[in-house]
């Protein structure tokens, strides 16, 4: 269970990669579904479920603070954060939500490097992975 924050929620609503698939709260994400609601962390339904709060009072992430210091167009301005996860790749997979998502844990268990590397982070490391939509006729994006 986590948190999500954003510059501007209803931005993530309406985007045309949430719009479409989103229902009653409810987000389909490769083997999982995103679960967006005001109620408590705790109440994480289901093994496939990933629970984001939309109530934010509480978490050990300062996302006003992290506001004040972010200077990008899209990158970080939506945020999903968990206090403990298995890994901070899994509510990325499946189709594409929204540029620049961040996904923020304070602790991974069970990370993937490259190849075939574990990537376990205790409390307290700074770690996050991003979702990023590329043109493929950029330089860039050819790569």
């Amino acid at each position: 269970a986590g948190y999500f924050f954003a510059f501007h929620v209803n931005h993530f609503f309406t985007s045309k990669n949430i719009i479409d698939r989103i229902e009653n709260g409810k987000l389909p994400s490769g083997k999982s579904v995103l679960m967006f609601g005001d109620s408590s962390i705790n109440d994480q339904p289901g093994p496939n479920a990933i629970y984001l709060s939309l109530k934010t009072k509480g978490t050990s992430f300062n996302f006003e603070l992290y506001k004040e210091y972010l200077n990008t167009e899209a990158i970080g301005h939506n945020v999903f954060h968990f206090p403990r996860i298995s890994t901070s790749m899994l509510p990325l997979q499946g189709p594409a939500l929204v540029h620049g998502l961040t996904v923020v844990p304070d602790q991974q268990t069970r990370g993937r490097g490259r190849g075939s590397n574990s990537w376990i982070s205790p409390p307290g490391c700074a770690m996050f992975s991003l979702q990023l939509h590329l043109d493929m006729e950029t330089e860039l994006g050819r790569r």
